[in-house]
């Protein structure tokens, strides 16, 4: 996008419009400033460009509402799930190799789940799933993408922030799941997570000469680098979060 007035903007937008296309506009700290129409079968966003919007730093995202629901939801925590994720980080990878942005891959694992389902149980257990999943939702933004990846562990995607910036956000989030009263059957049940974080930048996602390599073998790389700094973070004690 580039620093438009009212008018040029009012073009761009009908411009969009009319190619039937569902988009919003967001400022730096995730909130919306514009979006085109309301979508009901809205299942993520695709990250487009950035640029200014009224004269302010703003990114532009693609509604991916065409996509059927069901082919990319996790039917116990309604999270996308893995065909998403590897979607999604295919499209971050080429936006990386054509705009030079970066994005970070988060993965999370809860901490002693195993031992929570023999304890409370496995209704339990799901109960933590669909409520830690919830609170992911309520502090993340609305186009980063979350993923149920395994039975117990996450994988976030996070536009246009380094492992240092996603640090600091999962840092928060895991604060207040540590003090975050998951209860079921009128018992609280205690819950902490592990978290490794990799970014683009540094595994070499659009950097000169990245775009031979093909796409698959980066996301791989991705979820190797931040699964070594989970398991990293489980060496000695779990309840951590390593970026590096």
């Amino acid at each position: 996008m580039e620093d438009r007035s009212a008018s040029d903007k009012n073009r761009l937008y009908a411009f969009v419009d009319s190619l039937d296309v569902p988009f919003f506009v967001v400022d730096s700290d995730g909130v919306c400033l514009f979006q085109n129409r309301e979508d009901e079968t809205f299942v993520g966003a695709t990250y487009i460009c950035s640029g200014k919007w009224d004269g302010e730093p703003a990114r532009l995202f693609y509604k991916n509402s065409t996509l059927p629901v069901q082919d990319f939801r996790d039917s116990l925590t309604g999270l996308f799930n893995r065909r998403y994720l590897f979607e999604q980080l295919h499209a971050g990878i080429a936006n990386s190799r054509r705009e030079g942005s970066v994005f970070s891959l988060v993965l999370v694992r809860l901490d002693a789940f195993k031992q929570l389902n023999t304890r409370y149980g496995h209704q339990a257990g799901d109960h933590i799933l669909k409520e830690f999943a919830s609170l992911l939702q309520s502090r993340l933004r609305p186009y980063d993408v979350i993923v149920r990846y395994g039975a117990e562990e996450f994988v976030i995607l996070c536009h246009n922030m380094d492992k240092d910036e996603t640090l600091q956000k999962m840092q928060r989030i895991h604060a207040l799941c540590l003090r975050y009263p998951f209860m079921h059957m009128e018992r609280e049940i205690p819950v902490s997570f592990s978290a490794g974080i990799a970014d683009s930048v540094e595994t070499g996602i659009g950097a000169q000469g990245s775009a031979a390599r093909h796409p698959g073998l980066e996301a791989e790389q991705l979820i190797d680098t931040a699964e070594s700094r989970l398991n990293r973070s489980r060496e000695s004690e779990s309840n951590r979060i390593v970026n590096n």
